[in-house]
């Protein structure tokens, strides 16, 4: 290359910039690196050196696994391990077949660990709000349920902040979940009934 281009360098062959040959490289047409024909070699800048018609067939020559073929789609073993039906790793994946593994169970094998065991999952560290031990709940007519459950009901239109801080201020249960909020308007006994009701008939079709 030098021999035919000289120390004058030159300038990039897609876009152009001028390169040196401290700044340019040596790009090589068949992406195979041994094939260091002057006709398979040209000069780019880093920039199109690194954006140039990447495909996974092209990083092929550049890994020891090559593709990985799963559902009609041929990957790298990295490209694979950000699909989020894979649950490992593009490094966990190249071992694999490295190891003699399919590709199949490269990209979905259960996880083991070092002593070949299969990895165990981790368990989760707090419950979910509405299934702690401290959980705020209401009992209405016999019923009881934590705020999570109440607030999903159909009707009631304030937060579970809202339906505590009135419990706490000493509001009747149903006034504390069906009075709208910011409402002084609090409800009348035949609203209540009304609304007992109700949630009787909701609690009994969701049992």
């Amino acid at each position: 290359m030098w021999a035919d281009v000289g120390p004058g360098c030159r300038d990039c062959e897609l876009c152009g910039k001028h390169e040196t040959w401290l700044t340019c490289h040596v790009d090589h047409f068949d992406e195979d690196r041994q094939n260091n024909e002057r006709s398979n070699l040209r000069i780019l800048c880093r920039g199109c050196n690194t954006r140039r018609g990447f495909t996974p067939e092209s990083h092929a020559n550049r890994s020891d696994v090559g593709l990985i073929e799963f559902d009609g789609k041929r990957e790298t073993a990295t490209q694979w391990g950000m699909d989020p039906r894979v649950m490992v790793t593009g490094a966990t994946i190249m071992r694999r077949k490295r190891s003699g593994m399919s590709d199949f169970e490269a990209l979905f094998g259960a996880k083991r660990t070092h002593n070949g065991r299969e990895k165990a999952p981790q368990p989760r560290r707090t419950n979910h709000k509405h299934e702690r031990s401290n959980a705020f709940v209401i009992t209405i007519d016999g019923t009881t349920d934590t705020l999570a459950g109440w607030s999903r009901l159909p009707g009631v239109v304030v937060t579970e902040r809202t339906i505590a801080n009135r419990i706490n201020s000493g509001w009747d249960p149903v006034e504390a979940l069906f009075t709208p909020p910011r409402s002084r308007v609090r409800l009348s006994e035949s609203e209540k009934a009304e609304y007992r009701a109700k949630t009787r008939e909701l609690k009994r079709a969701a049992a």
